[in-house]
């Protein structure tokens, strides 16, 4: 029995049918998205950064849905404007910016109603039911590292945002484009050339951004929890000499409550979900200047704490 089509499975005329009425849902693993737009423009970046996913059924739920609009302005240039379930979370952008607006508001929507997770700020990888995650505030190449693992044959968790199950401490996957900035873009992409993109683009916000899309084999891990082993926190720089350096689990767990979007708002759930995760994980601060020696050490990491253990079951929506 054939399953459902996937994005990049999908005709390019039907996508952008698709995409207007009554929009592309898709399942993320923690949550679900529909995107919708009447923009044909919008569809290469669809089937370039979620090209592996299954598209649901029409009548499926999802947690939000995403449409991006084109304006006029009074001059004649074209705007971008997204609308989330009614609301505009941000100002238009310039339309060349679509893909990344369309991708922030998404990142906007998670981090402001996703309350069943503890929501932290951090990239995740994982060896099967194994996983490590590498918290971080923006700038210090979380991104870069998390894409670079992805490439090196690790499964892709998360890239932006680590859902933690108050309940059982299992870490949900929330499948995502990596979002690559400035000078992190050409060390990926030079070095993994074969990588599904969308478009870069300059000028943002946040200077020049280019998203790179989850591999298939994360993809169809999306429902599959992973048991949090390790927290790693990272720091690129071109001069520094690679090391893996153990840290105090008071300084970890002060560390991660300030890369959380939710920890306060949870109250004693989020305190309890936070305690049990530092306490079932060993923590370090990573410092490299090459994939490589991180690699290696992430690597050996896995390689020295490699045990027995029990199957997580696929969590069901």
């Amino acid at each position: 029995m054939r399953g459902p089509p996937t994005v990049a499975g999908m005709a390019p005329e039907e996508l952008r049918a698709r995409l207007r009425d009554p929009g592309v849902a898709i399942d993320l693993g923690a949550c679900a998205a529909r995107f919708r737009t009447g923009y044909p423009g919008f569809a290469p970046a669809m089937r370039a950064l979620y090209g592996a996913f299954p598209i649901e059924a029409d009548e499926s739920f999802a947690d939000a849905t995403v449409s991006l609009e084109v304006q006029r302005t009074v001059v004649g240039s074209r705007l971008a404007r997204l609308i989330v379930d009614g609301e505009s979370p941000f100002d238009p952008m310039p339309l060349s910016m679509h893909p990344a607006l369309v991708e922030w508001g998404l990142n906007w929507t998670i981090a402001y109603r996703s309350h069943a997770w503890l929501m932290l700020h951090a990239g995740v990888v994982g060896r099967g039911d194994r996983a490590l995650l590498m918290p971080a505030y923006s700038g210090v190449g979380k991104s870069t590292l998390t894409a670079a693992l992805m490439c090196h044959g690790y499964r892709l968790i998360s890239d932006e945002f680590c859902a933690i199950d108050p309940h059982d401490g299992t870490v949900m996957p929330l499948l995502r484009p990596v979002c690559l900035k400035n000078d992190s873009i050409d060390r990926v992409i030079e070095r993994w050339p074969g990588l599904s993109t969308g478009p870069r683009i300059a000028g943002t916000r946040k200077g020049t951004v280019l998203h790179v899309a989850p591999n298939a084999m994360s993809v169809a891990a999306r429902k599959r929890p992973a048991r949090p082993e390790f927290v790693v926190f990272p720091r690129y720089g071109a001069a520094e000499a690679p090391a893996l350096e153990p840290i105090a689990s008071t300084r970890a767990f002060v560390k991660l409550s300030g890369n959380s979007f939710n920890y306060a708002l949870l109250g004693e759930t989020g305190f309890l979900a936070l305690t049990n995760l530092v306490a079932q994980c060993r923590s370090y601060q990573l410092r490299y200047s090459r994939f490589e020696d991180a690699f290696d050490l992430i690597d050996a990491l896995f390689a020295e704490t490699e045990v027995a253990a029990p199957p997580i079951e696929p969590a069901r929506r």
